[in-house]
């Protein structure tokens, strides 16, 4: 679809001022103040936060050099970027579910540790002032339906870097029903959006790929189930929220398989430069294979395993 705004041009979010600093600890503090008093009157039951904040604590350590990136012990987390994936169950899964998964320090004495994320254009860059609100809680525009080389979305890839965290909806929508799955026939997809692979494969340093899965703001912000409408606009209190984090997802030996027959050379050219159909495909494995690990954390009796067939993320290339 057309830009809402073609016109407007896109600013860079990279400021480390001191000022910057200040306003982003004052937005993340205050809006996390509020996202935990909501879940206060919610039951929020997560597994796995523990070890997520020592992933977050030890990526901030420099790499020893005795160890491999691709190991699975801890010590493989330090000096790297950790890159968290989630379902997308409403419009505010971020801030309400990121706020209790951030350690307190991030929103407090140290906001460069909290999270980078993006959001849609046409949702939270309407106004200049909402888009500087924005830019102040760490989120980043997204141009819904601008592909795989738009800068908007290679903004967000440059802060995966050593030290840092960057948070994706890989579904790039909401599906309340089932992961990649919607109640509403036009928004239903079959696959992840391959952006998140491109991301992987090209970053400097390899993330941390830390899925998790969350159910229970489906019923606090629920759709209309025929036209995806916001039945509500205030999140109902007291529902049951769940949380699971999984294992850190390995993608090694699509990267080893990938070098070993095409070499590097095409994941170091510029991000807007025109990919190759084997460039594609190793996305696009990525994408599945974060598909698959995030589908292994929902244990609902009513999911139905989808997986992506040949060909069917093609229109998105378009």
């Amino acid at each position: 679809p057309p830009r809402s705004n073609p016109g407007k041009e896109f600013r860079s979010t990279r400021d480390e001022s001191l000022s910057a600093s200040l306003m982003r600890s004052f937005t993340l503090s205050a809006i996390t103040g509020l996202c935990r008093a909501y879940l206060s009157t919610c039951d929020v039951n997560i597994e796995g936060l523990e070890t997520f904040h020592t992933i977050l604590q030890q990526s901030r350590e420099p790499l020893p050099s005795s160890t491999t990136a691709s190991s699975t012990s801890t010590a493989a987390f330090q000096g790297r970027p950790v890159l968290t994936v989630c379902n997308h169950m409403s419009t505010i899964d971020d801030p309400i579910i990121l706020s209790r998964l951030a350690p307190v320090s991030a929103y407090t004495n140290h906001p460069e540790r909290h999270r980078w994320g993006g959001c849609s254009e046409e949702i939270c860059f309407k106004h200049p002032l909402l888009a500087s609100f924005m830019g102040s809680g760490k989120v980043l525009p997204i141009w819904r339906g601008g592909g795989l080389k738009q800068e908007m979305f290679e903004e967000l890839a440059a802060h995966v870097v050593p030290g840092a965290w960057v948070h994706l909806f890989p579904e790039g929508c909401i599906g309340q029903r089932h992961l990649n799955r919607s109640d509403v026939p036009e928004r239903r997809r079959t696959y992840m959006r391959w952006g998140v692979g491109k991301m992987i494969a090209k970053a400097k340093v390899r993330p941390v790929i830390v899925p998790f899965y969350h159910d229970g703001m489906e019923q606090a912000l629920p759709l209309h189930a025929e036209t995806g409408a916001t039945v509500r606009f205030i999140p109902k209190t007291g529902v049951t929220i769940n949380v699971v984090f999984g294992t850190p997802i390995e993608v090694e030996d699509l990267m080893e398989a990938f070098v070993k027959a095409h070499g590097r050379e095409e994941l170091d050219l510029p991000w807007n430069h025109d990919d190759s159909d084997h460039v594609l495909k190793l996305y696009s494995k990525i994408a599945l294979r974060v598909q698959e690990k995030m589908q292994e954390l929902d244990h609902r009796p009513e999911w139905d395993v989808i997986y992506p067939v040949e060909g069917e993320g093609d229109a998105y290339l378009k």
